[in-house]
């Protein structure tokens, strides 16, 4: 048998026991020279320990507790432990001089119940104003499901919004959530210990303990006649069907969608409903909202949601332009870029570059979806690549995220006696080093101010470059920009071409200045 203990608010206990104590000429529990977090330790039967904080004026001691239960403080001697042992048998004891400082004791209640008992309702409210470790029972709507192998849910009872992190099935297991049958808009009550993960306050693991299905629940979704809740790019005619039995119907369509999104009618018919929506066609990336129809019965609400996406168009951007998009952009951006370093090579954990700016892959998935598979592409650092993926962010900083392989280019790195003797391939880069000189080929324009036609010139001979770029995706036209010069070694990035049976570098790149 799962033992429940009470839960109680701290001022509700302060309340209860000063009554008692001014009713009988006792201590009350709290002063200005001291103050305990809670004035009620319950242990399971099982046993266990629970950690209060002590707030004191000045020198502060455990007096008194039961003969059951033994204590340890911490070292900075703000808070203190309660230990108990494994019980079959249950206790119940109120020590009038628990803790004392400056003349002054606290009241405290030691209770391990073996028997079940019943935890009061709180408010969402008074859970996020809560303490870790302390269980709480909770009643509301459920207003969505994260998870439906271990029942992650948000449940709202109009203060406010608690995120439950794992529900037990009606035998205590875990991962058996979808036995319960818990939709979207059912009213649930669930009680489960409180804890913190980073800045979400969450009950873990919560037991059930009743479920109201909700008045109202969509069907089925109907897309240009199509058992669907996905829209096309060009948009089309959006049906819901709705079991109502509540009193009317309401249609929340959220702000960002009421542009693209609006309600043609509403069909009634008893039970049954029918909302028709129409769609825009979509001129941006990848979209997706979250429908909520309402009713009433009883001066409940009761609520069923349908989830829309609509397919965009896939943007191509520069590194730069997709690092000035807001946090939330939606939408699925095309990069091609040069990759600079592979941080992960079993995820795809890359850097790329292009000539605006560069930026970190968080993973690159198969063609397919599939993930810790990049050693499977064939790509590796220095190659080109294009991966169509979202705006995402770690930590404040930009990243790609979701990440999908499009293409590469495999780029070798060469001698210019190798380059020369490569067939003339316009999609065919390469990486060539070496000295910027004048050409050795009459009727070779050398122009080291605009386009930065030169002889590239290594150990092993010297070609013809037939202008330079910025860097990959970069202009022309600015070579005067890249502060290089005659004399200078250089990296860059070209196809093999021919111009009258000569060969040269053409649509290249500059990657770079090479220090001696």
């Amino acid at each position: 048998m799962k033992l429940k203990t009470y839960i109680y608010s701290l001022l509700a206990l302060v309340a209860s026991v000063f009554v008692a104590s001014c009713a009988e000429d006792e201590p009350v529990t709290m002063f200005d020279e001291i103050q305990v977090s809670s004035s009620t330790i319950a242990f399971p039967a099982t046993g266990g320990s629970v950690t209060i904080d002590v707030k004191a004026a000045g020198e502060w001691q455990v007096a008194n507790v039961p003969e059951w239960v033994t204590f340890t403080t911490d070292d900075d001697n703000s808070q203190v432990t309660f230990t108990a042992g494994a019980t079959t048998e249950s206790h119940d004891e109120t020590i009038k001089e628990a803790i004392t400082c400056g003349g002054k004791a606290v009241m405290m209640r030691f209770m391990q119940i073996t028997e079940k008992m019943e935890v009061p309702i709180s408010t969402c409210a008074e859970v996020i104003a809560g303490t870790d470790g302390n269980t709480y029972r909770i009643k509301g709507t459920v207003t969505g499901i994260a998870n439906t192998t271990y029942g992650n849910m948000y449940v709202n009872d109009g203060t406010g919004e608690v995120y439950v992190y794992g529900t037990l099935d009606a035998k205590g297991n875990e991962k058996n959530f979808l036995s319960w049958g818990i939709e979207v808009g059912d009213i649930v009550d669930v009680e489960g210990p409180r804890t913190t993960y980073g800045s979400t306050i969450e009950l873990v693991n919560v037991t059930v303990n009743s479920i109201e299905k909700s008045l109202i629940v969509a069907d089925s979704t109907y897309v240009d006649g199509v058992n669907s809740n996905e829209l096309p790019l060009e948009g089309g005619l959006v049906e819901v069907f709705l079991t109502n039995k509540g009193n009317g119907l309401n249609i929340d369509i959220p702000e960002d969608a009421k542009e693209w999104l609006t309600v043609e009618g509403i069909a009634m018919s008893g039970a049954s409903s029918k909302v028709s929506l129409r769609a825009k066609a979509n001129e941006g990336g990848d979209r997706a909202t979250t429908l909520v129809f309402s009713t009433t019965a009883g001066g409940k609400d009761y609520t069923a949601q349908v989830e829309l996406t609509q397919k965009g168009a896939i943007l191509d951007v520069t590194i730069a332009e997709f690092l000035a998009l807001a946090d939330d952009a939606q939408g699925k951006y095309r990069l091609n870029g040069v990759i600079t370093s592979v941080a992960n090579t079993t995820y795809g954990n890359i850097y790329i570059c292009d000539a605006t700016d560069t930026v970190y892959v968080y993973g690159v998935l198969t063609p397919d979806g599939q993930n810790k598979q990049w050693e499977s592409l064939g790509v590796n650092e220095g190659d080109i690549i294009t991966i169509v993926g979202e705006r995402t962010a770690y930590k404040g900083t930009p990243q790609v995220g979701n990440a999908v392989y499009e293409s590469h280019k495999t780029v070798e790195t060469l001698t210019v006696a190798e380059f020369l003797d490569k067939p003339a391939d316009s999609e065919t880069y390469y990486y060539l080093t070496g000295v910027i000189t004048e050409p050795a080929i009459e009727g070779n324009k050398m122009d080291l101010e605009t386009y930065g036609n030169f002889d590239i010139v290594d150990e092993t001979g010297a070609v013809y470059i037939y202008g330079l770029l910025t860097g990959y995706k970069g202009e022309r036209k600015m070579f005067s920009t890249l502060g290089v010069g005659l004399g200078d070694k250089i990296r860059l990035m070209t196809v093999r071409a021919e111009y009258k049976g000569n060969a040269q570098g053409s649509n290249a790149f500059f990657m770079g200045k090479v220090e001696e």
